[in-house]
């Protein structure tokens, strides 16, 4: 799947976007803004670009621009392929990402929201997330640990982008038979938003996605493989504080898996490689187009 194939109906992109139904069907009927495939039941469907043409198409209009006029302004737009801002400039996505960035050192949390939402409204999620906020979380994580950045800011910053991330995936998740894929952290760990990412891509590749989050111990792991029966559990380890306790983890969370794949990612993971393989896991490549073969091969 990718930002042409039709996925959302109209109630989940009103929700995503934040702009009412009846206002999408007017952009649609007056100015082709999208233009929704429909299915066989004659459901409006949109794809990930249409959500992005549609956030732009808002972000317009709340400057004042009339629909009739930003219509036009879009037409001219498409094939660029780079996010504008709202006077119809070009904005690199490094750009963006010294936004973000700037969000955090200010705690701008109104700033980083509509930074994220400026870089949606000309990419789909999956892309957003590679070329914007992976690279802006790298920046600020070197300001953590330079001590230019305090603890308060990078809490306040980074819970406006999980929850940007988390509503993404939330309504980016396709529907069944799509296969199902768990995602949690490491019992120890409470940096998720790198798993939000993952999530992402997960969902742009057709499957569906069960985000634990944070702190996952491996009874919780076996409840949800209980209820929800998924075909994969991804785990991510960022911060490996204590190797020797994430070694007895490991051998607890092959045991909550059972028979169910499962592989870890994540910076701290390599360092486990060794012991994963032992436990019948599988280490995440950071090679994406690899990743993806991977989870093609272990869930389906």
């Amino acid at each position: 799947m990718d930002g042409v194939s039709p996925r959302y109906r109209i109630q989940a992109v009103a929700e995503r976007t934040g702009v009412p139904t009846a206002t999408l069907r007017a952009w649609e009927r007056r100015y082709g803004v999208p233009e929704p495939a429909r299915s066989v039941t004659r459901y409006r469907l949109y794809t990930d670009d249409d959500v992005a043409l549609i956030r732009r198409m808002a972000a317009l209009c709340a400057t004042g621009v009339r629909p009739a006029e930003a219509a036009v302004t879009l037409r001219t737009e498409r094939g660029r392929g780079m996010p504008t801002t709202s006077e119809g400039a070009t904005l690199p996505q490094d750009g963006l990402v010294d936004r973000i960035v700037h969000g955090f050192l200010r705690m701008d949390l109104d700033g980083i929201r509509a930074s994220l939402d400026l870089a949606l409204s000309s990419s789909t999620p999956m892309r957003t997330y590679d070329g914007v906020v992976a690279p802006a979380l790298r920046k600020v994580g070197d300001l953590w640990k330079k001590g230019a950045l305090s603890i308060a800011q990078e809490h306040a910053g980074s819970n406006v982008v999980r929850d940007v991330l988390g509503a993404l995936l939330r309504h980016s998740t396709p529907p069944p038979p799509a296969p199902f894929v768990l995602l949690a952290c490491f019992d120890q760990e409470q940096h998720d938003i790198g798993l939000l990412g993952l999530g992402l891509h997960l969902t742009s590749w057709g499957y569906r996605v069960l985000f634990l989050g944070a702190r996952v111990p491996p009874k919780a792991i076996r409840d949800a493989i209980e209820v929800e029966k998924p075909a994969l559990v991804a785990l991510s380890l960022v911060i490996d504080e204590n190797p020797e306790e994430s070694k007895k983890l490991l051998a607890a969370y092959a045991r909550a898996c059972d028979d169910v794949p499962w592989m870890i990612g994540g910076p701290a993971a390599a360092d486990l490689a060794s012991t994963v393989k032992k436990r019948g896991g599988h280490l995440a490549s950071t090679d994406m187009n690899e990743l993806r073969a991977m989870v093609d091969r272990l869930a389906r």
